[in-house]
């Protein structure tokens, strides 16, 4: 009875643990890996539009108020590109490339 009793609480929490896990929220660079990205168009928006030196801060706000992104493009954006200070549009590819 008491390898029984064992058994049966080591299974159930191996499966609570289990599901409790597939229910975790998975990390930001998770959640951006579904999004299509198009980089002729950020390229040329960061080239054409942005102005430089600018922080993340910068290259965010700019991005979140352009209506040619949709909103999963705008997250990913966010999401990639890292703190700093950026002296012009190849920093910002250079470095959004290295991190996909």
């Amino acid at each position: 009875m008491r390898i029984m009793m064992k058994t049966l609480i080591l299974s159930l929490s191996l499966t609570l643990g289990v599901a409790a896990a597939a229910h975790a929220e998975k990390p930001a660079a998770a959640k951006t890996a579904k999004v299509k990205v198009d980089w002729k168009r950020f390229e040329q928006h960061l080239r054409e539009h942005q102005q430089y030196p600018a922080t993340k801060a910068d290259l965010v706000a700019a991005c979140n108020n352009l209506t040619d992104f949709g909103d999963a493009e705008k997250k990913w954006f966010a999401a990639s590109v890292p703190e700093g200070n950026y002296k012009s549009a190849d920093d910002v590819i250079k470095t959004l490339r290295a991190a996909k």
